[in-house]
């Protein structure tokens, strides 16, 4: 399917980092977020206790180890305030095909996950169990009767 995309773009300079912040709105309700971090090395002295948290790139320089970290926090409303997050965890379903039940059909199913809690809508990334994460409002729906959300 063909996509036209709204990105917004935002820059900060701190230190001798720059980072370059894009949200991309796709059509389809997927909001994408990238963080793309660009500057200058920010050496210090070479002293020989300083290889355990770097390396040496000139004779008298070592590039620190360092870690960059950033947070997001987004607040979607979506025909108002009442919003809800939801999961759909795609999983593997096995069922007898009804031309014969002794041979198995194998297709993806969808269920369907609310996350009634803040403490229930933690969790941590699976690349094997596959979902996609939804936000919308229960109450606003299209003209087939689905939530509008974001994905």
């Amino acid at each position: 399917m063909l996509d036209s995309v709204l990105t917004l773009r935002s820059i900060l300079s701190v230190f001798s980092n720059d980072y370059i912040i894009d949200f991309t709105f796709h059509q389809n309700g997927i909001i994408q977020g990238q963080l793309t971090n660009t500057g200058y090395l920010l050496p210090s002295y070479f002293n020989r206790q300083e290889t355990l948290y770097g390396y040496r790139i000139n004779k008298n320089i070592v590039g620190n180890i360092h870690q960059i970290f950033a947070h997001f926090r987004v607040d979607l409303d979506i025909g108002g305030t009442c919003n809800r997050y939801e999961t759909l965890n795609i999983v593997k379903d096995q069922i007898p095909l009804q031309q014969d039940p002794d041979v198995i059909k194998y297709q993806t199913k969808i269920i369907r996950d609310l996350k009634t809690t803040e403490k229930r809508a933690v969790f941590d990334y699976n690349f094997r169990k596959p979902k996609y994460h939804l936000v919308y409002n229960n109450n606003v729906r299209n003209d087939l009767g689905q939530e509008k959300s974001y994905r």
